[in-house]
């Protein structure tokens, strides 16, 4: 086989010769004994869709490089788009161990939060800005792990990236959602339009103001619910919203068409299900409301209002 060439290699990525790639930078690594090279043969196998082979090269790297931080990391990071998290979080920890990274630390706090690790996440991430203060995914992570217990102090982490990035209607969506939960509403308003202004795609957006305007304007939540269903049919959440919005403006029928339409595609959702029972208790069905209220804390037990429903229909 003929040596490899960085330039071959680099060009084969960038023309999207996936294998051409994998396999140059495998042979330059076989040349070299440097492991990156490894690492950006599983990077092009990733990028490629090829997911176990990518992870098959990092695994073979770590077990011939033990010292490669990397390969990791870029394990880490194919883990955890694969929802694997407490095999990346392993990973993330690994290279971090090997020597300090402010990205890795970013995307362990990320695994963190979603493995629901508080306050190992806001650990990392304040260490991550400590290193990079101007890192605005990391204030946005940061953000969303604050907000449900500090949500003036995931207000200032969103305020913050938005301005070292402006262009990001994300960050726009959950310094809104921020600022309802701290009951800021004429701005969580403003902050929410705005993320639609530049994407008016986001069904999270579109469901973010449709809680918000339930109250005071319920056809245009309404209208927002319908927006982020037809956005992202698949997702029960949403139609759960719908049909509450639909109940709170005495459409029973379409509100009834909405919680069986969001369970029949999230059929374990507890959310749909204390929904749902609540509204078949409001209806006045009271057998077919206790089996779903019972359904829903079975699925979370935490939850006193449910238990409270039940309690009532004793």
């Amino acid at each position: 086989m003929p040596r490899a060439s960085k330039d071959d290699a680099w060009r084969a990525e960038s023309e999207g010769r996936w294998r051409d790639a994998m396999a140059a930078f495998a042979q330059l690594a076989k040349e070299s004994g440097n492991p990156l090279f490894l690492v950006l043969s599983a990077g092009a196998a990733d990028k490629g869709g090829f997911a176990q082979e990518a992870e098959s090269i990092l695994k073979d790297a770590i077990a011939r490089y033990p010292a490669c931080a990397e390969a990791y990391s870029k394990l880490g990071f194919v883990l955890n788009d694969a929802d694997r998290l407490e095999e990346a979080r392993a990973m993330f920890v690994a290279a971090l161990a090997i020597r300090e990274s402010q990205p890795d630390l970013t995307l362990l706090g990320l695994v963190e939060r979603d493995l629901g690790h508080r306050d190992a996440a806001l650990a990392a991430l304040r260490r991550s800005l400590e290193l990079a203060p101007d890192d605005d995914e990391a204030h946005h992570i940061l953000g969303i792990t604050l907000m449900d217990d500090e949500p003036l102090e995931a207000i200032a982490h969103f305020e913050r990236a938005h301005e070292i990035d402006p262009d990001l209607p994300h960050v726009l969506r959950e310094w809104g959602r921020a600022l309802w939960r701290a009951k800021r509403m004429d701005e969580a308003l403003d902050k929410l339009r705005r993320a639609l202004s530049f994407d008016p795609d986001d069904a999270w957006a579109h469901c973010y103001l449709g809680n918000l305007l339930l109250e005071s304007e319920p056809k245009e939540a309404r209208s927002s619910f319908q927006r982020a269903v037809s956005l992202e049919p698949r997702h029960g959440f949403f139609w759960g919203n719908l049909g509450y919005a639909h109940q709170e403006l005495g459409e029973r029928s379409e509100a009834e068409k909405c919680f069986r339409k969001g369970l029949s595609v999230e059929f374990d959702s507890p959310y749909l299900h204390r929904r749902y029972g609540l509204f078949l208790k409001r209806v006045g069905k009271l057998q077919k409301a206790k089996r779903y209220l019972k359904r829903a804390l079975e699925l979370d037990p935490m939850d006193e209002k449910v238990r409270a429903a039940l309690a009532e229909l004793e």
